[in-house]
């Protein structure tokens, strides 16, 4: 075992030092398990982080979820999305914004949000039209999952500084190897291992977790494995487009068959990519731009 990851892993061990979820986080996730909360509660949570908000109603105003024009307040935003979408979405905002990271190179904010916002669309676009029924996961979960699948990044990039250097210097030396196989060589452990360890910690829903850590693992059995076969699908998909950590475009036939999904599914989600890649780019340029 290298020495990073020794370090890594002793220090996942530890609980108590690890980094609380944000306030604003848990407060979101409280409402997950009330049932008496509404627009006015998650709006209420959202207005008092500026920067969130006004995420939030970048979001609401976009043509990718049918904004005609834009709105002008978090309570607008909220009736326009939904509450359970703005639920998620803010989740997974405040979740990701919450570390300290480089905002270039390969493994920098950047990156890592253009990775999230094109996943999240995707993942609630083949959850919500192409799933069959009895596999088909929870739109919002899906869309929660593609935000923070890959957390582990920023998990490893805020509390492992070497270990995340090393990762990268690795990255731009040896172009030719899957960033999966540079953190097993260069680590002994990987991002998704390092997401779900913290996202277990904080307590987040046991699919989320689920996905988050077997969304590499074609050989899955959790009681959640349409999550993390979803996540490995939509990763494939995305790397058609140079964008995320899978190791090839091919999807696992496993995956397909799991999910019900066909061919033409996969043809038509890439159609939808490239008429919304624009709208897409600009909220990673938002994100980015306050990231």
């Amino acid at each position: 075992m290298s020495q990073h990851a020794r370090t890594i892993l002793t220090r996942l061990e530890q609980v108590d030092s690890l980094p609380p979820m944000p306030d604003v986080a848990q407060k979101i996730l409280g409402l997950k398990d009330d049932e008496f909360a509404g627009s006015r509660e998650i709006a209420n949570i959202i207005k008092v982080d500026p920067t969130l908000a006004g995420q939030i109603i970048r979001y609401a105003s976009s043509p990718i979820f049918g904004a005609r024009e834009p709105v002008s307040s978090i309570h607008e935003a909220v009736i326009r999305l939904g509450f359970v979408k703005v639920m998620n979405l803010a989740l997974g905002l405040s979740l990701g914004k919450s570390f300290d990271l480089p905002q270039n190179g390969p493994l920098g904010l950047r990156v890592f949000w253009r990775h999230a916002i094109f996943s999240a669309f995707t993942m609630q676009l083949l959850a919500e039209n192409y799933i069959k029924w009895e596999k088909r996961p929870t739109p919002g979960i899906a869309y929660l999952i593609g935000l923070i699948h890959n957390i582990g990044y920023l998990i490893l990039g805020h509390l492992f500084r070497p270990a995340y250097d090393a990762l990268v210097a690795g990255i731009q030396r040896y172009p030719q190897h899957s960033l999966l196989t540079l953190e097993e060589k260069g680590l002994g452990v990987t991002h998704a291992q390092i997401g779900a360890t913290l996202l277990k910690y904080w307590g987040m829903p046991p699919e989320v977790v689920a996905a988050v850590h077997d969304h590499h693992n074609e050989n899955c059995k959790s009681d959640y494995r349409n999550y993390a076969y979803l996540t490995m699908v939509v990763d494939c998909i995305l790397k058609h487009y140079a964008i995320g950590d899978a190791p090839s475009e091919e999807i696992p036939e496993k995956a397909m068959k799991l999910l019900g999904l066909e061919q033409h599914a996969v043809d038509e989600v890439h159609q939808q990519i490239l008429e919304k890649r624009g709208e897409l780019e600009g909220m990673v340029d938002s994100l980015t731009a306050t990231g």
